[in-house]
């Protein structure tokens, strides 16, 4: 597959973290996604309550769409040619409702060796200061991974509302996107967001990408084959989704999300 990111975008990933933004789709499909999501949202209830840990499984659009061929490409530009999807999710902050994200790492409870991981982050909206971009600290995925403190606050959309304290947070840069862009970051590169001040929702489909070299320290687990082959044998494979909403998916999909709420 031809190199889609630039010499210079690699090199500022290595460097700082993070790249951003990059276009992945048109405005227009964008727009598309959302009234799907919005369209499963208005049949089933909140998105985030069952398209968590894995919803590229379950909804076939969404496999599609981690599957984008210039996506695909930028991934493979840093990471090479054979990778699985550990996990994946809908990042959205409705209007006003004070939700946030702390400061952390993604890679924190994840149990990988080595822990690189690389997460897409796709806007399906605008995503600006007023509504809850993703703040970045760069260059902090070369310090290791840090102790996070696990706070359980109900307004922070992580699972244990965990945190780094003690940062300076004065070098953070914020990531803004237009609908269709996307950013890659680093899973051990810490980041945040603030709560959503604006009139609409913010919404961000993220999924989470690693090398078929990495391990898995916690036991035997599953993850799925994004591209390339599996010459390690370290995961079980995910059945790749044939149809919408596979109960058997959904299983595993909430019994994914409950081991890593802890």
């Amino acid at each position: 597959m031809a190199q889609v990111l630039s010499d210079r975008e690699i090199a500022a990933f290595a460097e700082q973290g993070y790249v951003s933004p990059l276009r992945a789709i048109t405005a227009a499909e964008a727009a598309g996604c959302r009234r799907q999501l919005e369209a499963y949202e208005a049949e089933t209830g909140a998105a985030e309550k069952t398209l968590h840990m894995k919803a590229h499984l379950y909804l076939r659009w969404l496999w599609e769409l981690s599957r984008h061929p210039r996506i695909v490409g930028a991934l493979r530009d840093l990471l090479g040619p054979d990778l699985l999807v550990l996990a994946s999710r809908f990042w959205i902050k409705e209007p006003h409702d004070g939700r946030y994200v702390s400061w952390h790492q993604d890679v924190t409870y994840f149990g990988l060796d080595p822990q690189r991981l690389v997460t897409v982050w796709l806007a399906l909206t605008p995503v600006t200061a007023t509504n809850g971009c993703m703040r970045v600290l760069p260059g902090t995925h070369r310090d290791g991974v840090r102790e996070h403190v696990q706070t359980r606050d109900p307004a922070n959309l992580l699972a244990r509302g965990q945190r780094v304290e003690g940062l300076d947070e004065a070098s953070a840069r914020e990531v803004l996107l237009e609908p269709g862009e996307l950013s890659l970051h680093d899973g051990l590169v810490l980041h945040s967001s603030e709560p959503n001040e604006s009139s609409d929702r913010r919404i961000g489909f993220a999924w989470m990408v690693m090398p078929t070299s990495v391990r898995s320290s916690q036991g035997r687990r599953r993850a799925t084959l994004l591209c390339g082959d599996d010459r390690h044998g370290h995961w079980e494979h995910d059945r790749i989704p044939e149809v919408d909403r596979d109960p058997a998916l959904l299983a595993e999909m909430l019994a994914t999300r409950k081991k890593y709420e802890g």
